[in-house]
């Protein structure tokens, strides 16, 4: 495989994933409360671990859990999966 073409296959990508994060954080603009919208993005977008993101929004584990659980079911209205 020569380098060309290899660049291609990387910028190729690079341009899928741009668009599935662009996408993705529409999705997570749609959430009702801007907590729910700051944690979808530290996890989801900026792919922080659970206890990062606790520390970050200075909230509990068990307040980060309630606010994911409710931001899972707005998702779930948002993308219609039921």
């Amino acid at each position: 495989v020569d380098f060309s073409e290899l660049k291609g296959k990387v910028e190729k990508e690079e341009r899928r994933l741009f668009a599935e994060t662009v996408e993705t954080k529409a999705k997570i603009d749609q959430l009702d409360a801007p907590p729910l919208q700051a944690i979808a993005t530290d996890r989801y977008i900026n792919c922080l671990k659970w206890e990062d993101i606790a520390r970050l929004e200075h909230i509990s584990s068990a307040q980060l859990y309630r606010f994911n659980t409710k931001m899972l079911e707005q998702m779930a209205d948002i993308l219609k999966i039921y």
